[in-house]
């Protein structure tokens, strides 16, 4: 191959009709739709940096998209971890009423248990926290503001990776992220999110109410996070993400972000989308059970 030859080879792959399959073949881990919780660390590391980086912009947007992805289901795989298994005894009770007492004496356990494997997971927990915060605060110059303007993702994808040394315990390390079915079956995006913002701060004008977003797990883990960093971007000043499993109960954690937006007169608003997307919100009543 002539030097002519590997110059044109090199132009058509970095621009034109070659940059599509040029940039899609650098990133064939995306064909493992199954990857492990150590695998979506090291995307992350891969990805975050290019998400701020000048270029084309349809490439810098999926480089975007992917830290997204990837962002959020390390999010969602953590809070699972965190939670641990949740035992429902009802049905059984009806069936056989008789064993109430062992029920209640396996609560008993169950309670002590969850305590003591809080105080074991309590850094993860800590760690959860800047997780999450870092996660919203890429979120909001990435999908709601200029994207000529880099300096702000630069930073928020250098505080991403700076928070990827962390020594994730080796059960969460094998965990593989659940696939949410509003992107496998409903073919729902990110637009799909921001669009259900618009309609919510044009029917709730008040932005200094505090407002808990709330989603339902898994696709909330992806939703609820933007749809906050959305309508902090359109100024409103006090929300907070709450994402819950509903069959598997409210953790203690989650239910105390409840009670705190229900204690200051707060709103809490569902990021579920369906196929006719409703925009609504409820106060707060009760979120102490």
């Amino acid at each position: 191959m002539d030097d002519a030859t590997t110059e044109w080879r090199s132009d058509f792959l970095q621009t034109g009709t070659g940059a599509e399959p040029s940039f899609y073949l650098g990133k064939e881990w995306a064909l493992n739709a199954f990857p492990t919780l150590s695998e979506v660390v090291l995307r992350l590391r891969e990805e975050a940096p290019k998400a701020g980086e000048e270029g084309v912009d349809w490439q810098r947007r999926e480089s975007r998209i992917n830290v997204f992805l990837l962002a959020c289901a390390l999010s969602d795989t953590v809070d699972d971890y965190l939670h641990g298994v949740h035992f429902d005894f009802a049905r059984a009770m009806k069936i056989v009423p008789e064993i109430q007492p062992a029920v209640r004496l396996i609560h008993f356990l169950l309670r002590i248990g969850r305590k003591a494997r809080g105080l074991r997971l309590r850094d993860l927990h800590h760690w959860r926290e800047l997780w999450g915060r870092a996660v919203e605060e890429f979120l909001e110059p990435a999908f709601t503001g200029d994207w000529a303007h880099t300096g702000a993702l630069r930073a928020s994808s250098a505080r991403l990776v700076s928070l990827l040394d962390v020594d994730f315990p080796p059960g969460l390390r094998l965990r593989r992220p659940r696939v949410p079915g509003s992107f496998r079956k409903k073919d729902l995006t990110h637009h799909d999110v921001l669009a259900l913002g618009r309609k919510f701060a044009g029917s709730f004008p008040n932005r200094e109410r505090p407002l808990a977003v709330v989603g339902l797990r898994t696709a909330g883990s992806y939703f609820a996070p933007l749809l906050a960093s959305y309508l902090r971007s359109e100024g409103y000043t006090d929300t907070r993400v709450v994402t819950v499993r509903p069959k598997a109960g409210i953790a203690p954690w989650e239910n105390e972000r409840l009670v705190d937006c229900r204690r200051r007169s707060g709103l809490a608003r569902s990021a579920r989308l369906a196929s006719r997307a409703r925009c609504s919100a409820l106060p707060i009543r009760r979120c102490d059970s």
